[in-house]
């Protein structure tokens, strides 16, 4: 036999195959033949087969089986002239009549007494022969497959060898339609975003150190209230006795002197100086000075030593600390010399630390020689004989002493014979680029036969900065260890 088709649906309806499992039907679905139809109490269904029968209407709590019987019509057709089937079939032909008016009285004649189904052992369907003159194909084309199933809610159908009698899903009520699910409500609409704030402006860079060091030496000293004596000329003044007066460098490089006799070592007061020496002549020099300067001078020498001029450091104009200290003629060394407000140091004393910053190098003499001039002459040329740094890339070793520290060069200095006079070819001091001490070293005493290009070991020796007498300051400190 053919498939059975739905024609019309009022309630619920199933299909329940041979492994039991049950696939809810809507109108224009097909049952196959082993098929069983089982509908819910209060529904009504129509049935047609395709070329082979009459259509059949079956009432609710019905289990039918979909077999060859059912389809070529071998059941009990003597109600199909009942009045209350007659009144439906008008109906179905009639499209302006509602078929739930009449589905009731229909409905009598497959459970009532004068029908063929009931109690009396009746097939709970009746035959509708002229049914399919009433349907247009078109009210059925439908897109699902023969073999498409649609999920059936949990609970929502009966089980296996449950009462058809027993209703499992409240029917629908033909009275009470189902309405459309209300419209879902509209999504608020998104917050707008709040804008990025504008980032902050970077800070800007500070500059770059110039190339080359600023300075080849820091000496410290003491000096008395009057600007004469050894302050008249920096060669003298680098020549005097330190007087237990030392030059410190801080950590953000700014060099202080400490004197035994006053009570800050980081910074320069009364009758405390410090000279510098530049790494070249200049005419404009960039100075950093920090804490007070009451009563404080500074003091211009040129190459010979010479001072050319002596101003007051009060007398400057400051920018955020910095101060450019200027003169129409070239000079080589700068002093800072502290001082008070009142005479006598009667006044307000000065506590400042000063750094070099930058300098307005002088532009080069230009010659017609062609010839390029050789190393000796590139090189700073020092009047006791010190020679530039050389380019020991990542051979320096950095130490920072605390008070009470020391240094021990005993393994480098291995070779040396313990003779004080001997010892300047093992071990000499330089400035470094940013003016702390440089220990150069000489495993084999080669310092003897040449300068400190021969050196094979450095030491940085950072916050001290270097100044003529540094390393025999260090040897009497006992900051060195050399035998």
């Amino acid at each position: 036999m053919n498939t059975a088709t739905l024609l019309m649906l009022l309630g619920r309806a199933w299909a329940r195959g041979d492994d039991g499992q049950l696939r809810e039907l809507r109108v224009g679905d097909t049952l196959q033949p082993g098929e069983t139809l089982v509908t819910e109490e209060g529904a009504r269904v129509i049935l047609s087969f395709p070329g082979q029968g009459d259509p059949i209407l079956v009432d609710g709590g019905q289990e039918v089986a979909i077999d060859e019987t059912l389809a070529t019509g071998l059941v009990n057709t003597d109600i199909e002239n009942s009045g209350p089937l007659q009144a439906l079939l008008a109906a179905l032909q009639d499209p302006a009549v509602d078929l739930l008016d009449v589905l009731d009285a229909a409905a009598a004649g497959l459970g009532g007494d004068g029908g063929a189904a009931g109690d009396e052992g009746g097939h709970g369907f009746v035959r509708l022969p002229r049914i399919v003159e009433n349907v247009s194909p078109l009210s059925f084309d439908y897109e699902l497959a023969e073999d498409d199933e649609l999920d059936l809610p949990t609970g929502a159908a009966p089980s296996e060898g449950a009462d058809p009698a027993t209703p499992v899903i409240g029917a629908v009520d033909p009275d009470d339609p189902v309405g459309p699910d209300d419209p879902d409500d509209p999504d608020d609409p998104d917050d707008p975003d709040d804008p990025d704030d504008p980032d902050d402006p970077d800070d800007p860079d500070d500059p770059d150190d110039p190339d080359g060091p600023v300075i080849l030496a820091a000496t410290g000293h003491t000096v008395g209230n009057s600007n004469q004596g050894t302050m008249a000329n920096a060669i003298s003044l680098k020549a005097a006795p330190h007087q237990s007066a030392f030059v410190v460098m801080s950590d953000d490089g700014m060099y202080s002197i400490d004197h035994q006799g006053n009570d800050d070592p980081d910074a320069i007061e009364s009758n405390e100086a410090i000279l510098f020496e530049l790494a070249q002549a200049v005419q404009t020099l960039s100075v950093e000075v920090t804490g007070p300067f009451s009563g404080a001078s500074y003091h211009l020498y040129d190459a010979d030593g010479d001072r050319i001029l002596e101003g007051d450091l009060e007398d400057l104009t400051f920018q955020d600390g910095l101060v450019v200290i200027e003169h129409d003629e070239p000079f080589s060394y700068i002093a800072f010399l502290g001082g008070s407000s009142g005479p006598g140091n009667s006044g307000d004393e000065s506590a400042f630390a000063v750094r070099p910053v930058s300098l307005d190098v002088l532009p080069e003499v230009t010659t017609s020689s062609l010839e390029e001039p050789d190393a000796e002459t590139l090189s700073w040329s020092l009047a006791d004989g010190r020679a530039p740094v050389p380019d020991y890339d990542e051979s320096v070793t950095s130490y920072r002493l605390g008070e009470g520290d020391s240094l021990d060069l005993r393994d480098m200095l291995s070779q040396w014979d313990g003779q004080s006079d001997t010892l300047d070819a093992y071990l000499q001091a330089a400035p470094a680029d940013d003016g702390a001490t440089l220990l150069h070293i000489s495993t084999d005493g080669q310092f003897s036969d040449g300068g400190l290009d021969l050196a094979n070991q450095w030491v940085l020796l950072e916050g001290i900065g270097y100044h003529e007498s540094i390393l025999q300051q260090l040897l009497d400190d006992e900051m060195l260890e050399i035998e």
